[in-house]
């Protein structure tokens, strides 16, 4: 913005920018990430991720809770000896 000694502007220069194919980008991240969820809700298989570096659960289906009769909670509780204890 270009003022004039009264403080006053005399014009905007504005700034443009096309963001088309970061939100092309994000909307098809959305739509892969909408798949694998109703993938994974659909699945009877039991899925568990555990993120050794932060030393905690990042994903526990559904499933998993029904095979095993854990809940999350249960699931959130376990250090990773404990975990590998639990199952044969």
């Amino acid at each position: 913005m270009l003022i004039d000694p009264s403080n006053n502007p005399v014009y905007f220069i504005p700034i443009v920018e096309d963001i088309t194919d970061r939100k092309n980008t994000q909307v098809k991240q959305e739509m892969e990430k909408c798949f694998i969820d109703r993938t994974i809700n659909c699945s009877l298989a039991g899925i568990y991720i555990y993120n050794i570096h932060q030393g905690k659960n990042e994903f526990v289906s559904d499933g998993y809770t029904d095979i095993t009769g854990y809940t999350i909670d249960d699931m959130n509780q376990f250090s990773p000896e404990e975990f590998v204890k639990s199952f044969h």
